[in-house]
C-alpha cells in the first residue's frame, strides 16, 4: 500500500480559512418556500410507516445549513431546490431509525427517503428563488457530478451547526 505517511502530510486550510468559508456559507440565502420544503420532507420520515424514528428539526437545520455550504461550492449566494434535494439522503438518512418490520425486509434510509421525497411537492425556481430576488432564469442547472462538493458542504455545515451550538452553550 503505497502512500505517504500522516505525518508527511501538510495543512490543507487553517482555522480562520474556515471560520470565513462557515461565515460565508451563513450568508448564504435560503427562501422560505425551501425552508417549508425541508420540513415537509422531514414531516413526512416522522409519519412514514417504515420508520420508527423520523427526522427532527434539528435534521432539517442541519440541511439547510448544509444546502447554504453546497450553494456557496457553486459560487451562488441563494439555495436553489435541487441543492436541497441533493444534500436530503447524506444530511438526513443516518438520522432516521427504521421500522423493524422495514429493517428486517432489507428496506434502507435512502430507499424510504427517496420515496418521500418523490412524493413531496418541490418548490419550483420561481417560487424559491423570486424572495431572493434572483429570476428563474438565472439559474444555471447544477454539474453533472458535484459528489466532491457534498462532502465540503456537509463539512462546513457540521462545523457551522457545532460553532452555533458552542456560541449557545457559552451564552
Amino acid at each position: 500500500a503505497g502512500g505517504r505517511a500522516p505525518d508527511s502530510l501538510g495543512a490543507v486550510t487553517d482555522t480562520e480559512s474556515v471560520g470565513q468559508l462557515i461565515r460565508l456559507a451563513q450568508r448564504v440565502f435560503v427562501a422560505d418556500t425551501l425552508y417549508a420544503y425541508a420540513v415537509r420532507v422531514a414531516a413526512v420520515t416522522r409519519d412514514h410507516k417504515q420508520v420508527r424514528v423520523g427526522v427532527s428539526p434539528r435534521g432539517v437545520i442541519a440541511l439547510t445549513r448544509a444546502a447554504q455550504a453546497y450553494a456557496l461550492t457553486d459560487a451562488r449566494a441563494y439555495v436553489i431546490p435541487e441543492d436541497i434535494k441533493a444534500l436530503i439522503e447524506p444530511v438526513f438518512a443516518h438520522r432516521m431509525l427504521l421500522a423493524p418490520d422495514a429493517s428486517m425486509r432489507g428496506v434502507t434510509q435512502v430507499e424510504v427517503l427517496r420515496g418521500v421525497v418523490e412524493s413531496v411537492p418541490v418548490p419550483t425556481p420561481a417560487q424559491a428563488t423570486a424572495a431572493a430576488g434572483v429570476g428563474a432564469a438565472e439559474i444555471a442547472p447544477p454539474p453533472k457530478s458535484r459528489a466532491p462538493f457534498i462532502a465540503l458542504a456537509a463539512a462546513v455545515a457540521v462545523i457551522a451547526v457545532g460553532a452555533g451550538l458552542w456560541a449557545a452553550f457559552q451564552r
